[in-house]
């Protein structure tokens, strides 16, 4: 694959989006409305490259590490697993919103993140 394997470029991007996660909950401390939409854009843009990375990384993963013959069953799963969040993922946000508040929406995530990461690190081959 190159200087850097698939798993590697995996974790980086799930720091990647843990930092970001964590500046979007630092941003809710700036009480300048500017300096918010900044903040917030830079965490944006991060977290652009992070999910940019992991989405596709993960079906390089599949490629690699799955039968041939499987491939499609796992690109399935990977692909359902996006649309469970996307169906989901609202609800459980003003769920854990209306639990610890804006910032803490944005911290639950960074601590999600790092035991993805961790996880991520650990498993996949």
């Amino acid at each position: 694959m190159g200087k850097y394997g698939r798993k590697d470029i995996l974790v980086a991007a799930l720091v990647i989006i843990a930092v970001s996660s964590f500046i979007f909950g630092i941003a809710s401390t700036v009480h300048n409305s500017l300096a918010f939409y900044v903040v917030s854009a830079i965490a944006r843009s991060i977290l652009g490259y992070g999910e940019g990375m992991a989405l596709t990384c993960v079906p390089a993963i599949i490629a690699a590490e799955f039968p041939k013959e499987r491939h499609m069953e796992y690109q399935s799963y990977y692909t359902m697993s996006q649309s469970l969040g996307l169906a989901l993922g609202p609800v459980a946000g003003a769920f854990i919103y209306e639990l610890v508040g804006y910032a803490g929406t944005f911290y639950f995530f960074t601590v999600l993140m790092i035991v993805s990461t961790v996880f991520c690190y650990m498993y996949v081959p």
